[in-house]
């Protein structure tokens, strides 16, 4: 009964829709269009029904488009603040690339400094535990030159090709993007290491060139035995007939015999020599100078530079002499010492 009830008032209520759009289909708006002068009169009749729809699609079509125009609007702005991202990136990363070229620079010298400095104790070592000359080394020769090398590498000034970094962003806000104190704190790290090694340097250049001085100074000291023989006079004052000073030594030897330099230095006389006949002298530097007499034949000139243990000259009995001989003799500044001070010689 109810169902009937329901379904008789749901007949109504559609009898009465459809009535009334009958109704606003016939109901008609008239427009008429009359001229101000003499002229034809134009009427139209327009429904009530389309009217209405007409207006109700306007309606949709404005709202759609001025949500449409807002949508435009927000994304020119997203666009805006994109673009003005991509540029402070673009700053950033241009940043970065330099400091990271720096450090990398900054980086070679420290790597080479350190090859110098390896290099630099491996020569001082050498020259500690060997007082010979290095001249004739090829391993010390090619280390010299290595040296050489990246001294001049840490001098030069070299340009470089710049450096290349990706950098990932995990981040909504570009502006947070900031790592140039973390840059800056391993830029200050390797400059206090370069400056560190800078002055580990300077101390090593010093000790080279005291080790040189030492090395140099070690060379000259006329301590070799020019020649090996039997001591037959003494230092000093002797009878020979008379009393007379003897200012240097006696090494009895075969006649011809090699005579070698007690220590490096330059000759300064290479000739006859008075009561010496045949005689050498040889400046070490540091006040002293040796004196070679006798010789049978002399094997240098002057102004050659020697070397300790080069042979100089052979035994002989030149001058003032009573058989075959070296009188060597040696001066601190001016003043003749006792050679056996320098030299050990079989009694």
């Amino acid at each position: 009964m109810k169902k009937q009830i329901y379904q008789g008032r749901s007949m109504k209520t559609k009898k009465k829709r459809f009535e009334k759009a009958k109704h606003d289909y016939k109901l008609k708006y008239t427009i008429i269009i009359a001229p101000n002068t003499y002229g034809k009169t134009h009427k139209f009749s327009l429904s009530f029904f389309w009217v209405k729809n007409a207006l109700f699609f306007i309606g949709i079509f404005t709202i759609a488009f001025v949500m449409l125009f807002i949508s435009y609007i927000g994304l020119l702005s997203n666009y805006n603040q994109s673009k003005q991202d991509l540029l402070t990136l673009q700053s950033i990363n241009k940043d970065q690339q330099v400091q990271l070229y720096d450090m990398s620079e900054l980086a070679k010298e420290v790597d080479l400094k350190l090859q110098y400095l390896d290099l630099l104790q491996t020569k001082i070592t050498n020259m500690l535990g060997d007082n010979t000359s290095s001249t004739d080394d090829p391993y010390m020769n090619e280390v010299n030159a290595k040296l050489d090398e990246l001294s001049s590498s840490m001098t030069a000034t070299g340009s470089g090709n710049g450096a290349y970094m990706n950098y990932y962003i995990a981040s909504s806000d570009i502006n947070s993007f900031n790592i140039s104190s973390n840059l800056d704190t391993i830029k200050s790290s390797l400059s206090e290491i370069a400056g560190s090694i800078d002055t580990q340097q300077s101390t090593y250049e010093a000790l080279e060139t005291d080790v040189e001085a030492h090395t140099d100074y070690v060379q000259c000291y006329p301590d070799f035995l020019p020649v090996h023989g039997i001591l037959t006079d003494y230092f000093g004052y002797r009878t020979s007939p008379i009393v007379e000073f003897h200012n240097g030594i006696d090494i009895g030897a075969a006649r011809g015999t090699p005579i070698q330099a007690a220590g490096r230095g330059t000759v300064t006389l290479a000739a006859w020599y008075g009561t010496f006949g045949n005689c050498v002298i040889i400046d070490h530097g540091y006040g002293y100078k040796t004196l070679y007499g006798h010789m049978s034949k002399i094997l240098v000139s002057e102004g050659d530079k020697v070397e300790k243990g080069d042979v100089i000259g052979l035994i002989g009995s030149t001058g003032f002499s009573t058989g075959n001989h070296l009188h060597l003799g040696v001066m601190l500044n001016g003043t003749y010492v006792n050679p056996l001070d320098y030299v050990t010689v079989t009694p």
